[in-house]
């Protein structure tokens, strides 16, 4: 038997990673990462620590400080400045519009607000799952594939889809009433 073992690889959880700030404009839609730095380091030296939440988080801003000077690097048109403050959270969401030429009632089911009766709120992972399926059906695509892996919470991003949608009063006609949906969930049960 001429076969080579593979050697076994452990695999073992980074650090959490966590932002200084994020700026919100509303409770379930973040624009902006924040990393703040000491007032002796240069405003830019935390910014590619920003990009790099900004990337993980989805979000088209980010924003470096060190109290005296902000940076801000624009992913919608790839533009890195120094800015004299922070966007207000209302020139953000209009930039972001603008950049993905989003239409009203498209901003309107991106802004519902998640249904938090359960006291959880959704993971980063299942925000950007969320918001790219409503930005996605909002626009008319007639299909939409998540793939996720086991234990992400697909039934809470399909419920929580559902919810903004619902109370959006969303429907592929454009009359404004309450959908109907008909959520169908296949699992293979293997007998051994």
């Amino acid at each position: 038997m001429g076969g080579s073992l593979s050697p076994v690889v452990s695999a073992h959880r980074l650090p959490k990673k966590r932002p200084d700030y994020l700026l919100r404009y509303t409770r379930d839609f973040t624009l902006a990462a924040v990393e703040a730095k000491r007032e002796s380091k240069l405003p830019s030296d935390g910014l590619q620590q920003a990009k790099d939440y900004a990337d993980l988080l989805d979000l088209p801003f980010a924003y470096s400080t060190n109290g005296h000077e902000i940076v801000e690097y624009d992913y919608l048109t790839g533009l890195e400045r120094v800015v004299a403050g922070f966007a207000s959270p209302r020139e953000l969401l209009e930039r972001f519009i603008a950049a993905r030429k989003l239409s009203g009632t498209t901003v309107q089911r991106l802004l519902q607000p998640a249904n938090s009766l359960s006291g959880k709120a959704p993971r980063y992972y299942q925000d950007i799952a969320i918001n790219r399926a409503l930005e996605a059906i909002a626009s008319g695509e007639d299909r939409v594939l998540l793939t996720l892996a086991t234990g992400t919470g697909k039934t809470f991003i399909a419920f929580q889809i559902c919810w903004k949608l619902w109370t959006s009063g969303w429907t592929r006609s454009g009359i404004r009433r309450r959908p109907r949906v008909l959520y169908l969930a296949d699992r293979n049960c293997a007998v051994i």
